[in-house]
């Protein structure tokens, strides 16, 4: 629960930072948020799919923050996460050519396979329902139509250090803060 009310609460802040950054950045004005769309995308287990809510203009922040509170996050498992497909579902979104594309990452466990397990002897027996990888997915496409974005900035944000392989792969491919 804490840390549910503490991802969303964060992204508040970010979206408060980027409205800090449109009134501060030089030639830039109010006008400037006007211009923001922000898409959602919610991923969890393999099982419960990845839902996107493509992007919606960015009137004030209230209605953003209202989308963000509409987000239910009730389930709890520990189980490793369908990160991939979350990032593919990104990279499926209809992005204006012009725009300066952030993505905001939240992630508390990594991607599936044995590659992304950051200490399998201490996680719970059915952490990784696929330890061979998910076949789905295959990472280097993945990879490469992330890259095709050309997004300005991704930004990771970490519950807990049981992503730590695969935050260190996905900063071998990206220049991820």
């Amino acid at each position: 629960y804490p840390w549910r009310i503490y991802q969303k609460k964060s992204i508040y802040y970010a979206l408060k930072d980027i409205e800090n950054y449109i009134f501060s950045a030089e030639g830039l004005t109010p006008e400037h948020l006007a211009k923001i769309r922000i898409a959602l995308v919610k991923y969890s287990d393999k099982d419960k799919g990845v839902e996107v809510q493509d992007f919606i203009e960015y009137k004030d922040l209230g209605d953003i923050c209202a989308k963000i509170d509409s987000i239910d996050v009730k389930s709890n498992s520990l189980k490793k996460r369908n990160v991939f497909e979350a990032l593919k579902s990104v990279s499926e979104l209809k992005w204006n050519d012009d725009s300066r594309r952030l993505i905001l990452h939240y992630c508390g466990d990594p991607q599936y396979g044995s590659k992304y397990t950051e200490n399998p002897k201490k996680m719970p027996e059915d952490y990784d329902p696929l330890p061979d990888g998910d076949s789905d997915i295959i990472e280097d496409d993945l990879f490469d139509s992330l890259s095709n974005l050309n997004f300005t900035k991704y930004n990771l944000v970490k519950f807990n250090d049981r992503c730590e392989r695969m935050i260190k792969e996905l900063t071998s491919k990206f220049d991820i803060d």
